[in-house]
């Protein structure tokens, strides 16, 4: 939890384009709040969702790929297809 609350290196992708971008993850010292910030510039929220408000967490390797969107799993190295997670707020 700790990690998380400092920040946990990832890449983001942005849906529509599958444009990968170096982030962060974070969850607030609360642990009420979700983000994803630029690691360029970790001032800069790409993303944020209140915890309480997370519906789902897929990962394709358990959910498979119709939960994802198509141009995401393309642009995919097979050794990524393990770790590509979505959160649904």
């Amino acid at each position: 939890a700790k990690r998380a609350v400092r920040g946990c290196r990832c890449e983001y992708m942005r849906e529509g384009v599958a444009q990968r971008l170096a982030a962060l993850y974070r969850v607030d010292k609360r642990f009420e709040l979700f983000s994803i910030h630029s690691a360029a510039d970790p001032n800069l929220q790409t993303v944020s969702c209140p915890i309480a408000a997370i519906q789902d967490i897929y990962a394709l390797v358990e959910d498979g790929e119709l939960c994802f969107p198509p141009e995401v799993v393309k642009a995919l190295k097979p050794e990524e297809r393990d770790l590509l997670l979505m959160v649904e707020c």
